[in-house]
């Protein structure tokens, strides 16, 4: 119920005919009869085309209105035929359109109330999620070369990264490798949930515009159907990413290390497929999100935590690696893997051979300073001891807020701003009628 459904029917035989309420018979982009379909040959009929007995009505409607092109002489006998039927009925429309009869709810000096629009009443926007939610479900659903693609290079990507960081060592060479693929992780993780959005969004919103126009729904209903639709398909390939990396790296064994790895990467994949809705929503096209989206996320990643420590930027700049995910992110995969994780072997210095004098050489193996626990790798190298991982996950649940907030209000403000269609707009030949009407009585 409530939907509308279009359909093509190929010569529908008598019986079939017959179930249809009301034809609109269309040739050459004119209108040639709008009605009960039961009276359309009654219609033809009393313009000169009487449809033969124990012939199907449609068959026959369908010879009457079609070009017939076999022939110069039979196109043209057929286009003045289709020319008369369309003549006949603008004057039968322009005749009853005249002489109809309105009872008229007010004044015609007072005009309808600003804003009124003729139709019924939306419906509530748990209706409007409802309906939304499985239309862009099922659309995700049907996009299975995508889907497969971004299956394909989560599973790559990790082999690959299995291969080049493999069972990284507990040493200080081991510290630098283990960070850095921690944080190329954050890196694929959010950028892939944000190219994936705006390839599709942006091209979207030119149907969500029209449908917005003529108040199918509300803006909420969509942002938020769109966005939790998209979840399942935003946090499917970090998850088959991280179970298959996290073990091929061999990183932190503890199961609940493993598990709280997936939620940090599902819930990053989920932030950064905000930020991809937010920039389509403001970019008023794909062009502009193409070349914006990148920037932002270069940006994110600049203070992402990894190239330099947020103490170290410059003063007043801190502000921007707050905002970024990629920093809670990696916050969160750093503190979840290396705290606990002790035992990191010290390497010892090169040996420094000099000679105070000739024939004398001294030899010393010097041990640098060097991390031999998690907590002193979060504390020295990242500068992350004061954080815990839930902190982390909290910090990236915000900014995914914030950032979503960000996104509604840019269809809000970007949205066309069209009057919407009134009664004096939609019918102005009906509302005609009425001034005549009206001025007739008076």
């Amino acid at each position: 119920m409530g939907r509308t459904v279009v359909i093509v029917i190929h010569q529908p035989r008598s019986s079939i005919f017959q179930m249809f309420d009301r034809l609109c018979v269309l040739s050459q982009g004119r209108a040639l009869y709008m009605g009960v379909a039961a009276k359309s040959a009654d219609h033809f009929a009393q313009i000169g085309f009487p449809c033969p007995q124990n012939f199907n009505t449609a068959d026959f409607i369908l010879d009457l209105v079609s070009i017939d092109s076999r022939t110069p002489e039979s196109e043209a006998n057929t286009a003045e035929r289709v020319e008369k039927l369309a003549r006949h009925f603008e004057e039968q429309s322009r005749d009853k359109m005249n002489n109809v009869e309105v009872q008229v709810e007010q004044p015609a000096s007072q005009p309808p109330p600003k804003g009124r629009s003729i139709g019924t009443r939306r419906p509530g926007f748990f209706r409007q999620f409802g309906v939304l939610f499985w239309r862009s479900l099922r659309q995700n659903a049907r996009n299975h070369v995508p889907n497969a693609i971004t299956l394909v290079q989560s599973v790559l990507i990790a082999v690959l990264l299995g291969l080049i960081y493999q069972d990284i060592e507990m040493n200080q060479t081991g510290i630098k490798d283990r960070l850095g693929v921690l944080f190329f992780v954050t890196i694929n993780t959010s950028m892939s949930a944000v190219f994936t959005i705006i390839q599709v969004f942006p091209a979207e919103k030119g149907i969500v515009s029209r449908e917005r126009d003529s108040q199918t729904y509300s803006v909420a209903a969509y942002f938020a159907s769109k966005y939790i639709s998209e979840m399942p398909f935003k946090i499917f390939g970090p998850i088959v990413n991280g179970i298959i990396l996290y073990w091929a790296v061999g990183l932190n064994p503890a199961a609940e290390a493993f598990f709280f790895f997936l939620l940090l990467l599902a819930t990053l994949g989920l932030c950064a497929a905000a930020i991809g809705l937010a920039v389509g929503a403001w970019c008023p096209t794909q062009e502009v999100t193409f070349a914006v989206a990148p920037l932002i996320m270069i940006v994110f990643m600049l203070f992402g935590g990894f190239f330099i420590k947020v103490e170290s930027l410059p003063t007043g700049s801190e502000w921007v690696a707050y905002l970024s995910p990629m920093l809670w992110g990696f916050v969160g995969v750093t503190t979840n893997d290396l705290r606990g994780l002790d035992g990191w072997e010290c390497e010892p210095a090169a040996s420094s051979n000099t000679s105070s004098a000739p024939g004398e050489q001294e030899d010393c193996n010097l041990v640098r300073e060097c991390s031999t626990t998690g907590e002193n790798i979060l504390e020295k190298e990242l500068d992350f001891a004061k954080y815990t991982r839930w902190e982390a996950l909290m910090y990236l649940v915000l900014v995914g807020a914030g950032v979503l907030f960000v996104g509604y209000l840019g269809l809000v403000v970007t949205g066309n701003r069209y009057q919407p269609l009134s009664q004096e707009r939609r019918f102005p030949r009906i509302l005609s009628s009425r001034s005549r009407v009206a001025a007739g009585r008076s």
